[in-house]
């Protein structure tokens, strides 16, 4: 349940405030249902006190997880965005600061730079929100570090999971011993079109079935081989659950 009274406004008018005053119509940003799960893991979680973003922009996403953690001692959350002062103006923060938080830290600066220097410092997080730069090397990247600081038990959330960039990225790190879907959020779903496409995809796979040997993979698209792929495709944001810390060989690789 959202408490941040300001994060309620801007969900329901689409609306936000510059540091000057002025009121503009946000065109970026993720939806109230997405939202709405984010509060709902975190706040239902009551071990999740270290959390970490990639992307503030407006910083809607940023307030609806301190909102989430408001009032739990000692927890923090870090937004990494090497745009805020510049392209955003500062928007995210400000918002965060009209909101009264202060339960948060900014670092601004490239997440495929200031994720290694956390990993150094050995850091920690119980949860954490990708939603950065949207090409396949740099979500990848961004969940390589993320995963490798998440604790066991922890949720990473990538958003925009719809995208074919984003889908490979996904039917790629599903196959990893460690990751499993928690939740998927779907955006403007349609039944019709998605039960066409699964009358398809399943008469495929009845001949992707017949097939005997192993590396059949590498001949057919994850829309065959993958049992999420139809839900991601009209999924907006994913939420992976990391089990345990990964024993996968350093020769491991699975088609994807």
């Amino acid at each position: 349940m959202i408490k941040s009274k300001l994060l309620t406004e801007i969900l329901d008018s689409g609306i936000y405030q510059t540091s000057t005053g002025t009121n503009k119509k946000i065109h970026s940003g993720i939806s109230k249902s997405e939202v709405d799960a984010i509060i709902e893991t975190i706040s239902t979680n009551e071990s999740i006190f270290e959390t970490i973003e990639i992307g503030c922009a407006f910083g809607v996403s940023s307030l609806a997880i301190c909102d989430a953690l408001r009032g739990r001692e000692n927890a923090n959350h870090t937004i990494i965005d090497p745009f805020q002062n510049s392209h955003w103006e500062g928007i995210g923060l400000n918002n965060l600061v009209r909101e009264g938080f202060d339960n948060f830290s900014f670092i601004e600066g490239y997440s495929e730079i200031e994720l290694p220097k956390l990993l150094s410092e050995n850091r920690k997080f119980d949860f954490a929100l990708i939603d950065g730069y949207h090409t396949f090397d740099h979500t990848l990247l961004d969940f390589y570090y993320i995963e490798r600081m998440i604790k066991p038990g922890g949720i990473i959330a990538i958003d925009d999971s719809s995208w074919l960039s984003i889908r490979k990225v996904i039917s790629y790190i599903l196959n990893f011993d460690n990751i499993e879907i928690d939740k998927i959020i779907f955006e403007k779903f349609d039944p019709k079109e998605s039960a066409k496409e699964k009358l398809f995809i399943s008469s495929i796979k009845f001949l992707y079935n017949l097939i005997p040997f192993k590396r059949k993979k590498y001949f057919f698209s994850d829309r065959i081989h993958n049992p999420y792929s139809n839900d991601i495709k009209n999924s907006s944001m994913i939420f992976l659950k990391k089990t345990h810390d990964s024993e996968r060989h350093w020769r491991w690789f699975e088609q994807f």
